[in-house]
């Protein structure tokens, strides 16, 4: 290797470390989530406010918990719990679902990380 080729290597590692910085790690934390229960009720709630919330659904009540500008399902009476694994979301676009139950949480924000998601 001679020395254009080991710096055209060294400028291509710092630039892909900050382009992986800048787009993985970017802002975007969200300031509201949109919940939707059977795909006809919406709901706009606020990230700022520690609370939790008890949605009726299909099936039964989900316990939604909001921390520290986060959201996740605490409890679900869904038989997978897929949703309450989901973890928690905080980033605008994150997106979870009880399927079973028919509520969905969207966080959202000015910024998010991507334009859209196909199922």
């Amino acid at each position: 290797m001679k020395i254009g080729d080991k710096l055209v290597l060294i400028i291509g590692i710092v630039l892909v470390a900050s382009l992986y910085k800048q787009l993985w790690f970017s802002e975007g934390h969200g300031d509201f989530i949109q919940i939707t229960i059977d795909a006809k009720e919406q709901r706009l709630v606020s990230l700022a406010e520690d609370q939790i919330l008890k949605m009726k659904g299909k099936v039964g009540i989900s316990e939604l918990e909001i921390h520290n500008g986060k959201i996740r399902f605490k409890h679900s009476p869904c038989t997978n719990q897929i949703c309450v694994h989901t973890g928690w979301l905080e980033k605008g676009g994150d997106f979870a679902a009880c399927l079973p139950n028919r509520i969905a949480v969207e966080v959202v924000a000015n910024n998010t990380l991507f334009d859209s998601i196909n199922f």
